[in-house]
């Protein structure tokens, strides 16, 4: 299973100390992850789903993935239509293939071994989600 990124990243990531571009399968890790960060990267992924898989394999019990990702305009309610989203300031089509729910991020997470154990969209005035989520034992 391979997943890949849009490519405006795949290049440099100033901000990050040890940056690798390509599968997680590829990794040869000498001990457990105690904590993935996934700062505006989820929605990047094709198959967002699959990182978690990929991730359980490598991460340690009580380990965390930290998340944060464009959730929808301020505020917006399924009653104010599609309006409000053509000026959301995170819509970046295509290089943002999917927008998350609560719902999807809590389902996808116990399919893969872990739990949410946060869940705030109040980032950015309320337009980005923050989820933490914890590695269960197997």
């Amino acid at each position: 299973m391979q997943t890949l990124l849009s490519d405006e990243c795949a290049e440099y990531c100033p901000w990050v100390d040890n940056y690798v571009v390509g599968p997680l399968s590829d990794l040869r890790l000498d001990r457990p992850i105690h904590l993935a960060a996934m700062t505006h990267v989820i929605e990047h992924l094709p198959r967002p789903g699959e990182i978690f898989i990929e991730l359980a394999k490598h991460m340690a019990v009580d380990g965390k993935i930290y998340i944060t990702a464009p959730f929808r305009p301020s505020l917006w309610q399924p009653e104010q239509g599609f309006e409000p989203w053509l000026s959301y300031p995170y819509l970046h089509v295509p290089a943002h293939l999917s927008y998350l729910s609560e719902k999807w991020m809590r389902t996808m997470a116990a399919r893969s071994g872990f739990e949410v154990i946060r869940w705030d969209v109040s980032l950015d005035g309320y337009q980005v989600f923050e989820a933490i989520l914890r590695k269960l034992k197997s």
